[in-house]
């Protein structure tokens, strides 16, 4: 059946307390939040365990059907790596897109599941200083180029007034070869 308990709730000390207004206190009776989870001994720490055949994860929905969701968890079908996604439309399933990953070597995929370097980056690429955050600073564009005081690099480097360094390929479609060498290389 059902129980109803007015005031706070102890078990075991302070093993387990919900207090009158719904918070939950693990090892401790006075939770500062919805769930408050205290380790006095050493190391505090949430497990979420699923089956073998799914992954786990934490969800977070702000409750506004105008947002989106995110989560926060682990991907079984690429080898555990942890995932942060987020809903593809406003108020949706946080589950379906992909917008960091981190496999089990450390690898980094900013859109990117199965990044293959220390960092991978999928789509434009932005450094800005504190006072101009509108990423002019330095961007690498999906074309590839590279823009040094402007958002709009039309050539390999760019500076926003002048092409500070440009390369074509041959009428074969050939990439050129770009090398630079230091000291007693040459």
């Amino acid at each position: 059946g059902n129980s109803t308990i007015r005031g706070n709730l102890t078990v075991g000390g302070s093993a387990l307390f919900v207090n009158a207004s719904g918070r939950v206190g693990i090892r401790t009776t006075s939770p500062g939040n919805i769930l408050h989870v205290v380790n006095p001994s050493g190391t505090s720490a949430i497990r979420v365990e699923g089956a073998s055949t799914v992954g786990t994860g934490i969800e977070f929905y702000c409750g506004v059907a105008s947002s989106r969701n995110w989560l926060l968890g682990s991907d079984i079908s690429v080898t555990g790596d942890l995932v942060f996604r987020r809903s593809s439309t406003a108020g949706g399933d946080p589950n379906t897109n992909t917008v960091l990953s981190m496999d089990p070597n450390g690898n980094v995929g900013v859109n990117d599941t199965s990044p293959d370097a220390t960092l991978e980056v999928v789509g434009n690429f932005m450094v800005s200083d504190t006072t101009n955050d509108d990423g002019n600073f330095f961007i690498v564009n999906s074309a590839g180029n590279v823009g040094i005081g402007t958002t709009s690099p039309t050539s390999l480097i760019n500076d926003g007034a002048h092409t500070v360094l440009q390369l074509s390929g041959d009428t074969a479609g050939n990439m050129p070869e770009f090398i630079l060498k230091a000291g007693s290389a040459f």
